[in-house]
């Protein structure tokens, strides 16, 4: 399968992917966040929060969407959009993440119904949060392919995520419908190309 996906970015960030591609995820070490025995403080183990589809590499499907998120969200002169090429082949669309499958999007929540009651999940939230980047919905996806994906198969891990998306930019009025589809590349070998738009 081929996917031409969008990243919106500033030119300094465009150059530098086009030279060297786009950062790989940082080592990720389960827990997200560890108790120090009694102490309730939480400590952090990552330096970076993830977004809301966990760590990776952002890209939209609608070249519209990402236009109008480089316009509003990308606040510096020159500010641009790259086009990625992301190709797939048999047993790597095996490995995605697809949260646009009712099927996958119910085990999902099923999974955050079953661990919302416990400390794993508690610890996450103090450290956490829904906000812009909807970290703590990105770190139970973490948790998630964690979890059940990769127990689920040793040869297998999640190469992407895909999901929905709802962007909040002018006109989306703070709604709640979707308004595109949202990658989440977690293995940046997959991107083939990258031009500028």
């Amino acid at each position: 399968m081929k996917y031409l996906l969008y990243h919106a970015t500033n030119k300094v960030n465009a150059d530098k992917i086009k030279d060297e591609g786009f950062c790989p995820k940082p080592e990720i070490r389960f827990p997200l966040v560890k108790r120090e025995g009694a102490n309730p403080r939480m400590v952090s183990r990552v330096k970076k929060k993830p977004g809301s589809l966990g760590y990776g590499s952002y890209f939209f499907s609608s070249k519209v969407l990402a236009e109008l998120y480089r316009k509003e969200k990308i606040l510096v002169e020159g500010s641009c959009i790259l086009t990625v090429s992301l190709v797939l082949d048999d047993n790597q669309e095996k490995c995605v993440l697809d949260l646009t499958d009712e099927e996958t999007l119910d085990y999902f929540l099923e999974y955050k119904e079953r661990i919302v009651s416990q400390p794993n999940y508690q610890d996450l939230e103090k450290v956490f949060r829904n906000d812009n980047q909807s970290s703590l919905e990105g770190a139970l996806v973490e948790h998630f392919i964690k979890d059940v994906i990769n127990a689920q198969s040793t040869s297998q891990h999640a190469i992407l995520v895909k999901a929905m998306t709802v962007s909040q930019i002018k006109g989306s009025n703070r709604s709640y419908v979707a308004n595109g589809f949202e990658y989440c590349i977690r293995d940046n070998q997959v991107l083939k190309t990258v031009s500028l738009m």
